[in-house]
């Protein structure tokens, strides 16, 4: 893997561009440690993360959520591009933002505190349910 994201990031570096790595239980990128780890082994400000803390874990309880979103963003702050709303239920299945475990007012606060003003982009959920899910994300935002 090291010698491909050399590759990239030489890429990255000649055209202006940025890479963006999000780390997730089934990806080689497993963890905010491990994309820290990439991120000084590689040397480089063209390696941007995604934070979606549902692909952190998959049954975890809210407290233990709010433990990996905080350890999450002690490492990873300086290089978050963008996060996910992205919800998970109890049982380890994907849901809409709000309707899971994942404490998003928790986050969203957690990001005010360190000044981080990223995009956040939801994603997971039917179009029927987009409405709701908008409501819900602007509620807590305000």
């Amino acid at each position: 893997m090291v010698r491909v994201m050399e590759a990239l990031v030489m890429v990255a570096e000649q055209n202006d561009i940025y890479l963006g790595i999000e780390p997730e239980l089934a990806n080689i990128v497993s963890s905010p440690l491990k994309a820290f780890e990439l991120i000084n082994e590689m040397q480089t400000d063209r390696i941007k993360i995604i934070l979606d803390p549902a692909n952190l874990s998959e049954k975890s309880l809210p407290d233990q959520i709010k433990s990996i979103i905080l350890s999450a963003l002690d490492l990873l702050h300086p290089f978050l591009a963008m996060a996910h709303a992205k919800d998970r239920t109890n049982s380890g299945n994907f849901a809409p933002p709000g309707k899971g475990v994942i404490p998003f007012e928790f986050m969203l606060n957690a990001f005010a505190e360190r000044n981080l003003d990223i995009p956040l982009v939801a994603h997971g959920f039917s179009e029927k349910e987009a409405t709701g899910v908008a409501n819900y994300l602007k509620s807590i935002n305000e």
